[in-house]
């Protein structure tokens, strides 16, 4: 039961990015930063005091190779723009 518990806790600690367990843990080596924002965990969890917000726009065909969106990194103590959240 204690390898389970602890397990569990550990689990929900890091996905859940409690007392900022995940972001210390991703912003701790410069190799785990790269990983994270590459894999855009930084759009979930502040990584490094930063954030981003990432949109893709499905609806355009790619240009040139490329698709069409755009994305931004802000500070981590900044709120987001609440009406992009309730638009998606």
């Amino acid at each position: 039961r204690l390898v389970l518990g602890t397990t569990l806790a550990t689990f929900f600690a890091v996905g859940g990015n409690f007392g900022g367990v995940t972001s210390a843990l991703l912003g701790s080596t410069d190799g785990l930063e790269r990983l994270g924002r590459s894999l855009r965990l930084d759009a979930v969890v502040p990584i490094s005091a930063y954030k981003r917000h990432y949109v893709l726009n499905a609806s355009a065909s790619p240009v040139g190779g490329y698709s069409t969106g755009f994305e931004f990194v802000y500070p981590a103590t900044w709120l987001a723009d609440v009406t992009i959240a309730q638009r998606n």
